[in-house]
């Protein structure tokens, strides 16, 4: 019998392992297009096996049925479960949903909303706009934080500089109030019309009544930052 090599073994082993994680690669690719799909009892039977093994994107996605009933029986425990397990793994929206779990009380016990700031500082100091926006707004509150309403207008900064109209209109509404920082209604008048501008309605009525405490010159002032945040800001795809 010819014996193998040590590095023949080698070789080998490592072909199949490529083999292997290109059918993984596969499958993920084949239950998240179901899922996209609509079909999600395939994409489960696709998906589960996968979570099993470690994958944080069919984790997180295993987790989105067991919170939604797609596919499953609703289960927002399990849910939690899966979101964890991608959070662990530094999967920024499991780590969103998972503190959306803790601040909501859904599956994972007692309201927690230290927990749930934690996880969404997690996603937030990898730049997930949702992350940063769900945290500004417990900073604004003092829940789960200390309060801070400058760390809550830095925030909603970051997630507006991201495109997320809602946070362009909660900065607004900081430049308008003078909260966490000062008064600064020709910057308010610029991201209500912005937030306005992408269709968040609330944002008309704020432009509007800010405008009518600006003069001409700051009124004209206000419309040209305006148009240069669009500039910027408008393609803005948050993540």
């Amino acid at each position: 019998m010819r014996l193998l090599s040590a590095m023949s073994v080698i070789t080998a082993l490592l072909a199949v392992l490529l083999v292997s994680k290109s059918i993984a690669a596969d499958a993920k690719e084949t239950g998240l297009d179901a899922y996209e799909a609509g079909h999600y009892s395939q994409a489960y039977e696709i998906l589960s096996p996968l979570a099993r093994a470690g994958d944080a994107d069919a984790q997180y996605v295993v987790g989105l049925m067991y919170a939604e009933g797609q596919g499953v029986e609703q289960n927002f425990y399990e849910a939690g479960k899966m979101y964890r397990r991608a959070g662990e793994q530094d999967h920024a929206g499991a780590q969103v949903n998972l503190g959306s779990l803790f601040e909501n009380c859904y599956g994972n016990g007692p309201c927690n909303s230290a927990e749930a700031a934690q996880w969404y500082r997690r996603a937030a100091d990898q730049g997930n706009a949702l992350g940063q926006f769900n945290l500004a707004l417990m900073y604004a509150l003092g829940e789960g934080v200390v309060e801070s309403e400058w760390r809550a207008r830095t925030l909603f900064r970051q997630a507006a500089e991201q495109g997320y109209t809602a946070a362009q209109y909660n900065l607004a509404v900081a430049y308008e109030r003078g909260l966490g920082g000062p008064v600064d209604h020709v910057a308010a008048y610029a991201w209500y019309d912005l937030a306005a501008h992408r269709g968040y309605q609330a944002g008309d009525v704020g432009r509007e009544n800010v405008a009518r405490i600006l003069d001409a010159a700051n009124l004209s002032q206000a419309q040209k930052l305006s148009e240069l945040l669009k500039n910027s800001y408008d393609s803005a795809q948050w993540k």
